[in-house]
């Protein structure tokens, strides 16, 4: 649910600004740094209010949530961005797929390059995808990373479950190391 509300903020922004056609570089850079900003402190209270549900929570533990949140969160985004380019602003592909061409007749592109650019440009949604899933995906994990820094809780006092493995009842270290040491 988290990756759900955590995906609107990419997905209303997105919108409005496809919707007003914010053509200013510096308005666009700022929309994207607060775009930005939203997501991440967003993010970060989910992993806050999830690592409140426990006494001690890990590292790992916050991480892993956190980063599920940005998968589910990635897989909506790319998908409105895969329906916004094919089905609510299909002009979009067209205004990309004219600048490309113009960008090649002035470069003096060979035939076969074009031939090449015009297949690519046929799969632009699929291509938008894809790389809209894998670029959020990136974001959310080294956002996670970061934060899950932040958001554990542990005890440094507690006992490590995982040192009293290696010691039997008798207090003997029960490693199979130390009895070939023994056997030498």
């Amino acid at each position: 649910m988290h990756g759900l509300f955590l995906s609107l903020v990419t997905v209303i922004i997105n919108l409005l600004t496809t919707i007003f056609e914010i053509k200013s570089v510096p308005v666009n850079i700022i929309i994207w740094v607060i775009k930005l900003t939203g997501s991440m402190w967003l993010l970060f209270y989910f992993m806050k209010q999830y690592s409140s549900n426990f006494k001690q929570i890990s590292y790992k533990d916050s991480f892993v949530y956190g980063f599920l949140v940005c998968v589910f969160s990635s897989i909506i985004c790319a998908c409105y961005t895969y329906l916004s380019v094919t089905v609510l602003f299909p002009e979009m592909v067209n205004k990309i797929t004219d600048t490309y061409q113009l960008m090649m007749t002035q470069q003096n592109v060979s035939e076969s390059e074009e031939v090449a650019a015009e297949k690519l440009m046929n799969k632009l949604p699929e291509i938008m995808l894809g790389g809209m899933f894998v670029y959020l995906t990136i974001i959310g994990l080294i956002s996670s990373s970061i934060m899950a820094n932040y958001t554990k809780k542990t005890d440094i006092f507690a006992n490590d479950d995982k040192d009293d493995s290696l010691v039997n009842n008798s207090g003997a270290n029960s490693d199979s190391s130390s009895e070939e040491q023994k056997n030498d």
